[in-house]
This record gives C-alpha cells, sequence and structure tokens, in this order.
C-alpha cells in the first residue's frame, strides 16, 4: 500500500487528467514523484489559499533586488529534497543571468522507487 496517491494532471495544461468521466489517480510512482517535483517548483509561495506556506518564494525572495545565486540554490535544493518520494539530489547545475532576469536549472534525483529523475526548469 502506497503512503501517497496524487491525482493526474495533464503535462500540457496541468488541468485534472480525466478519463470517462473519472478523475485518473497515480499511487506513489516515479511517474507521481517527477507530478508533484513540477508541480512545488512551479508554484510560488502565497498563491494557494489552504497553505499559504506551499510554494518557491519567488515574490518573497527570489525575484528581490539584493538576492545570491547561493540563496537561490539553497531555496530549491531544500525544495526538491523535502519533496515526498525524493531521497537523494544526485546533480544540481543552474545559472543565473542578471541581464536577463533568468534562473535555469536542472537536477537529477533518486527516488523512493529507485529511479533516477531528471528535471529541467
Amino acid at each position: 500500500m502506497s503512503l501517497y496517491s496524487d491525482l493526474e494532471l495533464d503535462k500540457d495544461t496541468n488541468d485534472l487528467n480525466v478519463v470517462d468521466r473519472d478523475l485518473v489517480v497515480i499511487p506513489d510512482t516515479t511517474k507521481a514523484i517527477v507530478q508533484r517535483l513540477r508541480v512545488k517548483l512551479k508554484f510560488f509561495k502565497g498563491e494557494w489559499f489552504l497553505n499559504k506556506q506551499f510554494g518557491i518564494p519567488y515574490n518573497q525572495t527570489i525575484f528581490s533586488k539584493g538576492t545570491t545565486k547561493p540563496q537561490v540554490d539553497s531555496i530549491f535544493r531544500n525544495k526538491i529534497l523535502s519533496t515526498p518520494g525524493v531521497v537523494e539530489l544526485v546533480t544540481f547545475s543552474s545559472e543565473l543571468d542578471a541581464a536577463r532576469r533568468s534562473y535555469t536549472l536542472s537536477f537529477s534525483c533518486r527516488a523512493s522507487t529507485g529511479s533516477t529523475i531528471i528535471l529541467e526548469v
């Protein structure tokens, strides 16, 4: 019996997946862990009315003047590692382009399922 299960989201629209008028539930698999990571890393802190602490502090910290790359890296590392199903962060690479005001992140992590997950944000 799995500890978690998630409602499946469409990868393109982020809407709930509905098949034959039923919501699709995915068990605690690598697919569910990837979905949890994507949701967690895209959510702005304070955006969800049921839990104002959920998400990445984009407006509170990351978009603030004077925030350094190591601070941003630390935020993302902690969020990745605190995701249910993530056991270990294997690789982590990021780039901050101040002129373009962009931050890119790619990482791989080991999941509790034994799989390696590779994502780019």
